[in-house]
């Protein structure tokens, strides 16, 4: 979906189950309600919004000086038991930078991540007469990327129509269209890889053209340049037709019938590619093949069918209002695939230029069904004590009979006691609520016939140089799962003061996720995937504070807003009798969801004497001073599996937000802040290993052990296989706190009077920037947003704005 702001009348977010619980399945996760602009009888307006952007690389990481670089890597090999890599006359001669081809050193960050354009306009036309109101929009978006060969397009329009049929009865056509297209290099996630695992001493490209390669013969300029290319492209299509019936005054009928298509085809070209030596294009030094072209097309179609009654009734300061009907909805899609290898020339990127034999098909077809039954019944009295129920009754084809129907009820109280008689006299206090609610959601986000043993086609037999094809059951079924059911409890309170300049909002919340769907390991010998199950108990307990500030002294506006956040995650009952590991994270009771699990750490050795005296570690013929002390937590005298445990956790605590608004006689400034206080990523994986010597090019390797360096927070460089460092282990664990400068925009609106003149109703000029800064300890080029501690990924994008928009 494409998010037109210019065209939004109200977003509201639902976040407890009370509110929520009435959109039904899709709701478990929150809700967030976008309404859109609908025509007016006003008259006819045109809005314009466009904006040309610059984006840049937020932050990369830094490289280190040739000098520091060389000797490092000089030093792993000889920590390795090697000779130098690298002789002194070599690294002088880098250092002259009089001969940048035999001795390179290249920032390959700043080589091949480079500014890139955006285009963004978006245009917005509203107007109708008595009985007929429209409201048209188009929005159009054009992105390069920062690496080459990298654009996504966006295109969308949305039509909303309102026709009075009679004075009882409204008419509402709706229509949205959508369409993205994405090209990419094949390789791009091998070049961001091998940009991080290339050496800097490397040449980026020969003057015959020869790409320079790293230790495993690949290029990040080679991926991004004669790699091949993917192309992505999908659409959106919803019809929307509603009628309303006003029967009576207090009695109402609603039908609503809409449509939803979404198509994507994907092509994914991997290129035929020689790689030469810089001497002589004859010399074959490495390659790529076989060439491949691969498709797929995916096509889905829902049809949602609603029919809602409600009814409203206001007596002696008492008001009632109920809702009921029901919802059906119908999905269906299909997939189909290809693929070829050997392709005839990388010009003819298509699967029948590709070789016969060995050529891939695969195709399917789903579908499924949601039956709901739902309800609301609201009342309040003078507007002081409020009362709400909701029901939903759910019935799912995903599941099987007996599984099938799920009822979610949820319940809110509310007592607004700034209208109680006995304050009328505290002017001071413009509002003051106290709310609570408890709900349930259910949740059937499962893959399609898990409750049954389904065959799979696509599984073929080679007898006597013939495929002959086969059919596998490839999911364990299981004919007992049924709906995950989030229980919520909130508990709240608003109030502001002063003729409303400070509004605080605070609450406390309790998310219990009970018979949580998730896919657990089973054993091998059963020969097939597992499928989801009914787990366990997920309970999430957390606290909200908001407090706004805003005012108004003559000409001068300003605002000022603030929240904060914190939740705590654990899995309080699990299915499984012993917890679940999977490589760096385990599912354990008492523990958060997805731990970091590994063994803890205890400083560095220090010396040869220590290692003797310790326990024994995994790869303990390989330890050496300034490698990494692991605790043997059992006293076995034996580091192994057993002395794993829980060492941290990705879930962010303390989420912080703030925002400033102001505005003088035209001119508008706004600036929104963003950020974690508490917070872990994990630097795990090859950009620590010593076998990936290559990376040791950023600052943090600069305060390694060494004899003379006792306390550094890096162990020892060491270019082997010695894998005891590289143990998932909390020495790696590091603070990914963070506060972000998100959006930062400077406006001026001509007066009226001015643009009057020219039959405008008014214009406005911008310029804004986002992710100016970061305030954080996690590397240069890492987003501490990721919870990741390597750079395996775009790095945060920092965009300059330069933006106009005019009304008619």
């Amino acid at each position: 979906m494409i998010l037109i702001q210019m065209i939004f009348a109200s977003i509201s977010v639902l976040k407890d189950a009370a509110s929520s619980a009435i959109y039904g399945a899709k709701a478990a996760n929150g809700v967030i309600l976008i309404t859109t602009k609908r025509g007016s009888n006003k008259g006819f307006s045109v809005d314009y919004d466009g904006y040309y952007g610059i984006q840049t690389p937020a932050s990369l990481p830094e490289l280190i000086g040739a000098e520091d670089y060389l000797n490092l890597v000089n030093e792993a090999f000889v920590n390795a038991g090697m000779l130098p890599k690298y002789s002194d006359e070599y690294i002088q001669n880098t250092l002259n930078e009089t001969d940048p081809y035999n001795y390179p050193y290249t920032n390959f960050f700043e080589e091949l991540f480079n500014p890139a354009p955006v285009w963004n306009h978006s245009l917005n036309i509203r107007g109708g007469s008595e009985n007929a109101r429209v409201a048209f929009s188009f929005n159009h978006l054009d992105q390069d990327g920062m690496l080459k060969n990298v654009n996504s397009k966006r295109n969308g329009f949305r039509l909303n129509t309102d026709f009075d049929l009679n004075k009882k009865i409204t008419l509402s056509i709706n229509a949205s269209f959508n369409t993205r297209t994405n090209k990419q290099p094949n390789k791009l996630n091998d070049a961001i890889a091998n940009i991080v695992g290339t050496s800097p001493a490397t040449v980026l490209k020969y003057p015959n053209g020869a790409y320079g390669l790293n230790k495993d013969n690949k290029s990040a300029l080679a991926a991004l340049e004669v790699g091949g290319m993917n192309e992505f492209t999908s659409s959106r299509l919803n019809l929307q037709t509603g009628i309303e019936w006003n029967i009576v005054d207090e009695l109402r009928l609603k039908g609503n019938l809409s449509y939803k298509e979404y198509n994507s085809k994907n092509k994914e070209f991997k290129a035929e590619y020689f790689f030469y030596s810089p001497e002589d294009k004859e010399d074959i030094v490495a390659q790529w093949t076989p060439s491949q072209i691969w498709q797929n097309h995916w096509i889905s179609k829902e049809i949602v069918a609603r029919l809602l009654v409600d009814y409203k009734k206001e007596l002696n300061g008492h008001s009632f209002y109920l809702l009921g009907g029901f919802e059906l909805t119908d999905y269906n899609a299909s997939y189909i695939a290809g693929s070829r290898k050997n392709v005839y020339s990388n010009d003819f990127q298509e699967l029948n230029m590709g070789d016969v034999e060995g050529m891939e098909n695969y195709g399917y077809t789903e579908g499924s069904g949601l039956l709901s039954y739902l309800g609301r019944f609201n009342y309040s009295f003078k507007d002081r004590y409020l009362f709400e129920a909701n029901v939903r009754y759910d019935g799912s084809s995903r599941f099987a009979e007996g599984h099938k129907w799920g009822f979610f009820p949820s319940f809110s109280a509310g007592w607004v006691i700034s209208n109680e008689s006995f304050m009328e006299s505290v002017d001071f206090v413009s509002n003051l609520k106290l709310r609570a609610s408890w709900g349930q959601l259910g949740n059937q986000n499962i893959g399609l016939y898990r409750f049954t043993s389904t065959v799979y086609s696509n599984y073929g037999y080679n007898f006597n140089d013939t495929e002959v094809s086969g059919y596998s059951q490839v999911y364990y079924a299981n004919s007992d799962i049924t709906w995950e059911t989030s229980e919520m409890t909130n508990i709240g309170i608003d109030f502001s003061l002063l003729n409303n300049k400070i509004e605080v909002t605070a609450d406390w919340f309790k998310k219990d996720t009970k018979d949580v769907l998730l896919v657990l390991p089973i054993s091998p010998i059963v020969g097939l995937s597992p499928s989801e199950i009914n787990a366990g108990v997920i309970t999430n307990t957390g606290w909200e504070l908001s407090i706004t500030h805003k005012n108004k002294i003559k000409d001068f506006f300003y605002s000022v807003g603030f929240n904060i956040s914190d939740v705590k995650n654990e899995l309080t009952d699990f299915a499984q009798s012993e917890p679940s590991i999977g490589g760096w994270t385990i599912l354990k009771e008492g523990e958060p969801v997805y731990a970091l699990y590994g063994y803890k750490s205890d400083g560095l050795f220090q010396s040869q004497e220590e290692i003797d005296a310790h326990a024994t570690q995994p790869n303990q013929q390989d330890l050496r001073p300034g490698d990494i002390k692991l605790v043997d937590l059992n006293g076995d005298g034996e580091i192994n599996d057993d002395d794993r445990t829980v060492i941290g956790s990705t879930i962010p605590r303390y989420t912080i937000g703030a925002n400033i608004n102001v505005e003088y006689k035209g001119f508008d400034f706004s600036a929104v802040f963003q950020g974690v206080l508490k917070a872990e990523n994990y630097f795990y994986g090859e950009i620590n290993e010593g076998p990936n010597y290559e990376v040791f090019s950023t600052p943090r390797v600069l305060d390694r052990w060494t004899p003379e360096n006792p306390g550094a927070t890096f162990p020892r460089l060491e270019a082997s296989t010695n894998k005891n460092n590289y143990l998932y282990n909390d020495f790696w664990i590091r603070d990914a706190s963070y506060i972000r400068l998100k959006n930062i925009q400077l406006g001026y609106s001509i007066p009226e009077n001015i643009v009057n003149k020219v039959k405008l109703k008014r214009t406005r000029m911008y310029v804004g920037i986002t992710n100016l800064f970061t305030i954080s300890k996690v590397d240069a080029g890492i987003d501490p947003e990721t919870y990741d501690g390597r750079f395996t990924a775009y790095p945060p994008v920092r965009t300059f704005t330069f933006g106009l928009q005019i009304g008619l």
